[in-house]
């Protein structure tokens, strides 16, 4: 995988953006089936706002136990970085 590409002279992290993509695709094929099961447009809401912290919290824990190693002062496992989600 390519790890950054430039776009208009802009670097972007691909990693991020195709968390972002997963992410934004997640919602979007499940919206109206969340509607349909009787969720208000704002119960959905929180629950697209838990699915993703509960996302971030998750692969970081899991992450740490798999490599506990690649943590210390300089990178530590409380980092909102997206970076250490994946080996």
């Amino acid at each position: 995988m390519i790890p950054k590409i430039s776009l208009f002279g802009l670097m972007i992290n691909t990693y991020t953006v195709m968390a972002g993509m997963a992410a934004i695709t997640f919602m979007a094929m499940s919206f109206r089936p969340l509607r349909r099961s009787g969720l208000s447009v704002g119960g959905v809401i929180v629950l697209y706002i838990a699915v993703c912290i509960t996302f971030v919290i998750g692969a970081r824990l899991w992450d740490v136990a798999v490599e506990p190693d690649s943590y210390n002062k300089a990178r530590p496992w409380y980092s909102l970085r997206t970076g250490g989600f994946s080996t």
